[in-house]
């Protein structure tokens, strides 16, 4: 089983990495629109070596800050963007409770904003997440991106 793993940013904020044909996404404790440029940059030229199409599966961690209204807009404007070469999307929250209940919503608007047809589901693990991608091997490449 292949495990190989590509980071392309790695800061205490953010992590941009790819396995196979999935990219993989993990807001840390902040989402910034310079992040989210460069994030933007990364998937593009990731995709551009999968004519096929790719998947992503965007991790928010528990103690991620909301992002402001503007940034909320540069994803929103970024999801659309890439809805021709993204096949499908899993967006994670990790938490519980109410705080996660409306960072979820948060996410769900996100997407809806961006008017976005990307088969896309919104999740609270990674398992539910890599499960509903259906990609062999993603769970550990995940970890391993994630240094655990």
């Amino acid at each position: 089983m292949n495990l190989d793993v590509t980071t392309f940013h790695s800061t205490p904020d953010a992590l941009f990495a790819a396995h196979r044909d999935v990219f993989i996404v993990v807001w840390r404790t902040d989402t910034t629109q310079t992040l989210v440029r460069a994030l933007g940059r990364h998937v593009e030229r990731f995709s551009a070596s999968h004519r096929e199409g790719i998947a992503m599966i965007v991790i928010i961690e528990e103690n991620c800050a909301m992002p402001d209204s503007a940034t909320r807009e540069v994803l929103a404007t970024d999801m659309k963007k890439h809805e021709s070469f993204t096949k499908q999307m899993a967006l994670v929250y990790e938490g519980t409770g109410f705080r996660a209940a409306a960072l979820r919503s948060i996410v769900v608007g996100l997407h809806m904003l961006s008017r976005q047809r990307v088969p896309t589901k919104v999740v609270s693990t990674v398992d539910e997440g890599v499960a509903w991608l259906g990609r062999e091997g993603l769970g550990v490449a995940i970890q391993k991106a994630r240094g655990r």
